[in-house]
């Protein structure tokens, strides 16, 4: 999108928020963490999917994967 010209990625939290912050010349504040002990399985989210989901995932939300 041309009206964007940085994006805070969620795999990158603290280090995308750091460099926007830097950028707009703002104050860094330390971001809260939320339900990080709900979780009950311990578990990477790729355990989650199978061949057919992924493939659903993939076509669904080809744009956003590609960037």
């Amino acid at each position: 999108n041309d009206c964007i010209d940085s994006y805070v990625h969620f795999e990158s939290l603290e280090t995308d928020y750091s460099a926007l912050c830097d950028s707009l010349g703002v104050p860094r504040r330390q971001l809260p963490r939320y339900k990080t002990n709900r979780r009950k399985l311990k578990r990477h989210y790729s355990h989650y999917y199978n061949d057919s989901m992924r493939e659903m995932v993939a076509t669904q939300f080809e744009t956003l994967i590609k960037f």
